[in-house]
């Protein structure tokens, strides 16, 4: 295929030759140098056309080949997609505390919207899990997020090791994104 198109393409330059050369630009070889483009450019769209479906073979018998995806288990995957969700642990005042003990350092992904109005999950990692009273629906986690695109996305080194920042509201870091994990 490829050997026609070029001995194609070489008919097509003889014939601008002879065009060139030629006093009068004939009509039959204005003819014949219209038919060959045509012809060239259905031969490439031809051979375009074997090369993709060649190619989809080869994506499909690979896709054969590979083992069945595994379920995604979210008990031991340390990355959840979406709000991350804690299921209420059974009556016991010792098994919130260790579920909650085991937040911290895990990771999950935060939903939102972007400056420029995308929504998108940002991946985010649990730096404490907030006490607020003793309600179970008000559980709330500080997200420190994983990949800051943002200076006001970048953790304040004074507020990590301290807990609290002397710039307060003024403070051009992160403090952390406060989310309910419910």
């Amino acid at each position: 295929m490829d050997t026609e198109l070029q001995t194609l393409r070489e008919t097509l330059a003889e014939v601008d030759q002879l065009l060139e050369l030629s006093q009068d630009n004939s009509t039959e070889l204005l003819s014949l140098k219209e038919d060959l483009t045509q012809l060239i450019q259905l031969k490439e769209a031809d051979l375009l056309e074997r090369r993709k479906q060649t190619a989809l073979a080869a994506v499909a018998s690979a896709l054969e080949s590979l083992p069945p995806p595994q379920p995604a288990n979210s008990e031991t995957d340390p990355i959840v997609s979406g709000p991350q969700t804690v299921e209420p642990p059974a009556p016991g005042f010792r098994e919130k505390e260790e579920e909650e003990d085991n937040l911290p350092g895990s990771k999950c992904s935060l939903p939102g919207w972007t400056s420029r109005g995308y929504f998108v999950h940002r991946n985010a990692v649990i730096a404490e899990v907030l006490n607020e009273g003793s309600l179970v629906c008000s559980r709330r986690v500080r997200l420190f997020f994983t990949n800051p695109t943002r200076l006001n996305e970048v953790p304040c080194a004074q507020f990590l090791e301290t807990g609290t920042c002397s710039r307060g509201v003024r403070c051009r870091r992160s403090h952390g994104e406060v989310a309910s994990i419910e």
